[in-house]
């Protein structure tokens, strides 16, 4: 996976007079330490604030010379008078344009409204094999006539969900606080849901009958260890709105996470509590949990026993609880959390290997869906389910829709 990130968020020049916009991009993984390595069609639309169909007719068309090395792409154009007069400003969306659609770049409309994997800056999260590879990006606000932009240097991410809605999720420009960017497993993880939510739903639909009972979906309770920018949490409380989600994280991930739940969320299913691991758990937090997720909070083996110490407190309130842990390999360091889960009691009810979708294969061939078997050295995500001692790996676990999804 890769994504285009803004490490140099769009600003105003002034040349002979005359306003420029210049942006700075690079295409890198998660945590920015491998950039794309083959050439790609990158382009820049212009949107109108707070009108997500509207785009202007001008778009920028530049490649990114992966094979040589690039590390930093220049995007610089003159704007038009429309959108220096655009009374909310504009935001500007740079995108990948897959091979095999080369001939959208050179239109001059905006993707059209039905082709929802191509929409500039989204993503289809795995539902057709036609998905944006290279994720694409949304800036903040930008009011040219001024010259400002917005305060905080944030950009955005699209995602379309199984119900036909778009999840919004911030994170910080550039390309080096990886805290506050989005990471291949919880994608993977929501690629993972969204897609058999999509096909548990379409055959309900059709069955024209429920699953669960409105009772069993109430009195489901949804933790989430080191959410991050929240994209996890927020996208189970936009799924299931009858679910009471809790995420957590340092407190140095509030702003970003309380950000996304509040700019998503309908309902107020879904709450964000600062959490360090290894701290005693404050009074909020000590109730029981059907569900604790964590996804990419295994990379780092000096955390494993404060990550460890959380699980035990919480499990002495949850003993049954069903502890999931998606986990993008990346080292030989984490294969050390499985013995020391082994040697806090857990138990793995279950387990199995997603190899990443969008991932670059060898020979910079582009591969498609996630698949069981590992095909041109894929990087991998790997789902384990963990429970507390044998009696937990017994048990059922009460999770209504999403116990079905997740085969529990």
């Amino acid at each position: 996976m890769r994504y285009i990130r803004l490490i140099q968020p769009p600003h105003v020049v002034l040349q002979d007079g005359r306003p420029r916009i210049k942006c700075k991009v690079t295409v890198t993984n998660d945590l920015g330490d491998s950039f794309c390595p083959v050439d790609l069609d990158l382009v820049l639309f212009i949107r109108r604030v707070n009108d997500a169909e509207i785009f202007f007719d001008q778009r920028i068309v530049e490649s990114w010379k992966g094979t040589r090395g690039m590390r930093v792409l220049t995007f610089e154009f003159e704007p038009s008078r429309e959108m220096i007069n655009a009374p909310q400003g504009v935001s500007i969306v740079v995108a990948a344009i897959l091979p095999r659609h080369k001939s959208v770049a050179a239109d001059t409309h905006a993707f059209p409204k039905d082709s929802k994997n191509l929409l500039p800056g989204s993503s289809g999260l795995g539902l057709d094999k036609d998905m944006v590879y290279v994720m694409g990006v949304q800036s903040a606000q930008l009011l040219i006539k001024t010259g400002c932009r917005a305060s905080n240097e944030l950009s955005r991410r699209d995602f379309w969900l199984a119900d036909d809605t778009i999840m919004h999720i911030w994170e910080s420009s550039g390309s080096h606080n990886i805290e506050s960017h989005i990471w291949d497993a919880g994608l993977a993880t929501i690629a993972f849901l969204n897609n058999e939510i999509a096909k548990k739903r379409r055959k309900r639909l059709h069955r024209r009958k429920e699953s669960r009972s409105e009772h069993e979906q109430h009195n489901v309770s949804i933790l989430e260890l080191g959410c991050g920018v929240g994209l996890v949490g927020t996208f189970l409380a936009r799924m299931f709105p009858n679910f009471k989600v809790t995420t957590t994280d340092r407190p140095e991930a509030s702003p970003l996470a309380t950000t996304n739940i509040s700019s998503n969320s309908t309902t107020t299913n879904i709450s964000f509590h600062p959490l360090p691991w290894g701290t005693p758990l404050p009074p909020t937090l000590s109730q029981p949990y059907n569900l604790i997720l964590a996804t990419d909070c295994t990379y780092n083996p000096d955390t494993f026993p404060l990550l460890l110490n959380s699980l035990s407190q919480l499990a002495e309130t949850s003993p049954n609880v069903l502890v999931f842990i998606a986990s993008k390999t990346r080292h030989v360091g984490e294969a050390v959390f499985d013995g020391m889960m082994g040697d806090g009691g857990w138990v793995v009810r279950k387990r199995w290997i997603r190899y990443m979708p969008w991932e670059f294969g060898n020979g910079g061939r582009i591969a498609g869906e996630c698949e069981e078997e590992d095909e041109g050295g894929r990087e991998k995500c790997v789902f384990t389910y963990w429970v507390r001692g044998v009696e937990g790996a017994e048990g059922r676990m009460e999770l209504g829709e999403l116990g079905d999804i997740l085969g529990v």
